[in-house]
């Protein structure tokens, strides 16, 4: 049992499909601001997609996006690769 008085525990919001666009437009949204603002929505949980980075991730070659957000996140994130035609 957790008593916390008069406040609310609830589970978190994960959020499937955000398009961070690092590396390569930080400009627009990168991952401390994406994930600065998820923290504050209620959001715990972001699913990066793969084409709105610089390469696309849709090759494992062009996966930049794990370091680009290392160190940056105050939410968990994870990765959605892109499958393409060609992308061995």
């Amino acid at each position: 049992v957790l008593d916390v008085g008069d406040l609310v525990v609830m589970p978190g919001i994960i959020d499937p499909h955000v398009h961070t666009c690092e590396p390569g437009h930080t400009a627009s949204e990168g991952y401390s601001s994406a994930t600065k603002a998820a923290a504050a929505g209620g959001v715990t949980t972001l699913v990066a997609m793969p084409l709105s980075c610089l390469p696309p991730a849709t090759a494992l070659a062009n996966f930049d996006k794990l370091q680009s957000a290392e160190g940056q996140c105050r939410v968990d994130v994870a990765f959605w690769g892109g499958v393409v035609p060609g992308n061995h």
